[in-house]
């Protein structure tokens, strides 16, 4: 089990360079929770955020509703039901309210760093200690605070809690599919009148920053298919090679995120070394939970299609994604194609 943390110790663990930048702002978060920085990572992207929390854990009392139906109605014996749910595995099933709520804090506070980058106190690759102080100072959780310092990291220690994993590969899934590379567009300096609306809640019916669920509770990003294709992919193509690299390795960088990386000791053809550049010569990368994995298998086909895309294939066409597919790519996301 994780050993917490008293406040002093986490402190320690930021910079003190850093810590000293932040210590002016003690007492001053209201400020920078207010400063409007960033909004369409910090409003929409931590509530695509809860709403796969929610979902996930949807999934699973829905499905154990059903086998209980099922047990009570006589279709389905005490054993059989057992059995199933034995060959289920998830960390929802005897998830308590507390660890639930957990997660969900560790989702609201999880980027609140961003604020300080935004105002140009703080690097983006340090918003994490940015999190953590912000963490510290409203809500004090040890587990909270881990949760919020780890998510950006690639390996998490082995006694990281449940709430540490969910917090991390949630951030993940979020970041993929066509909503994360839109997302990521706007980092690169695309724009759009279609993204800067005041209106939130026009903003998500759209569907273009955050995962559309209709009322039916079906998710999708169908709205956010057509932009991308529509504006975004243009965006890129428009800056030429360069453009189609950056849009092909972050894609990539996203899928190993989700389906891991180990790079090793293995000889690095051309899109293994495009990759370590941009994502600071990380070569080893742990997979998100099973849990995240299957039900947004939607998002990482979208992914890869734009990957694909980029690398000179049309994106849809099997034997095309083959064709553009090294040997291991083939088999890390043969699901997908």
């Amino acid at each position: 089990m994780e050993r917490l943390r008293k406040t002093q110790e986490f402190l320690q663990l930021i910079p003190s360079q850093i810590l000293a930048k932040l210590e002016l702002y003690r007492g001053r978060l209201d400020e920078i929770s207010k400063s409007g920085a960033d909004t369409s990572h910090l409003r929409f992207h931590t509530l695509d955020e809860k709403l796969i929390l929610r979902f996930c854990d949807r999934r699973v009392t829905d499905m154990k509703k059903e086998i209980n139906r099922a047990v009570a109605s006589g279709n389905m014996d005490y054993q059989e039901s057992s059995r199933l749910l034995s060959g289920f595995k998830s960390v929802f099933l005897e998830m308590d309210t507390s660890t639930f709520d957990k997660i969900d804090r560790g989702i609201e506070l999880h980027d609140k760093g961003r604020n300080f980058v935004e105002l140009g106190i703080l690097r983006p690759e340090d918003h994490h200690f940015g999190s953590l102080f912000f963490a510290l100072m409203v809500d004090g959780d040890p587990i909270v605070c881990s949760a919020v310092l780890d998510h950006a990291q690639d390996v998490l220690p082995q006694d990281a809690s449940i709430v540490s994993r969910c917090v991390r590969d949630i951030d993940r899934v979020a970041g993929s599919g066509y909503i994360g590379l839109i997302r990521l567009a706007l980092y690169q300096g695309f724009s759009h009148p279609m993204l800067e609306g005041n209106n939130e809640d026009e903003i998500i019916n759209r569907g273009l920053m955050m995962t559309n669920q209709n009322r039916h509770g079906f998710i999708g990003e169908d709205l956010a298919e057509k932009f991308f294709w529509a504006e975004v992919f243009p965006f890129f193509e428009s800056r030429g090679e360069r453009g189609m690299q950056i849009l092909r390795t972050a894609s990539k960088i996203i899928l190993d995120r989700i389906y891991g990386r180990d790079l090793r000791g293995k000889k690095l053809d051309r899109y293994d070394k495009e990759v370590l550049e941009m994502d600071n010569n990380a070569s080893f990368v742990e997979p998100v939970l099973l849990d995240f994995q299957h039900p947004f298998e939607f998002k990482f086909l979208n992914t890869l299609k734009v990957m694909t895309r980029a690398r000179g294939a049309d994106g849809y066409s099997r034997f095309d994604t083959y064709r553009v597919l090294t040997d291991s790519e083939r088999n890390l996301y043969s699901r997908l194609y």
